[in-house]
């Protein structure tokens, strides 16, 4: 992984920093639902995804912090919650002052105010950004 490349998405604005990322965006996103909630309407691309909406929408489970009243809907939105109000974890740019709670915001920052306007095209293809169009390097 190179710093500022990234994964554009050719259906929408979206751009990832994996190609990984790319993906799970594409099929949630763009292709059509193939699970769906039988007791609501939600639908979902990945089956992850539906259940997660089950238990936190319909089963109530919830994940409380011991230090605050605070009640993440997933064990990793509770662990970024401690480290960040809890732990006081912070995360810097390496090129300026902004600090964040957390590094996937930090590395949004670098990507949208220092990168070099390099993407990473869908297939490894190395593309230079130019006035929002996408020219081959």
């Amino acid at each position: 992984r190179h710093d500022g490349l990234k994964y554009p998405c050719y259906k929408c604005e979206y751009q990832a920093t994996q190609k990984s990322s790319l993906k799970r965006h594409t099929q949630s996103v763009h292709e059509d639902a193939k699970y769906y909630c039988k007791q609501c309407d939600y639908h979902a691309t990945q089956q992850t995804q539906l259940r997660i909406h089950q238990k936190t929408v319909h089963e109530g489970v919830r994940y409380p912090c011991d230090q605050c009243d605070y009640q993440a809907t997933r064990q990793s939105h509770l662990r970024t919650h401690q480290l960040s109000k809890h732990e006081g974890v912070k995360y810097s740019c390496n090129q300026c002052d902004y600090k964040s709670t957390r590094q996937a915001y930090v590395k949004a920052h670098h990507q949208s105010v220092h990168d070099k306007g390099l993407l990473l095209g869908l297939e490894g293809v190395l593309l230079r950004k130019m006035n929002n169009c996408s020219t081959l390097i």
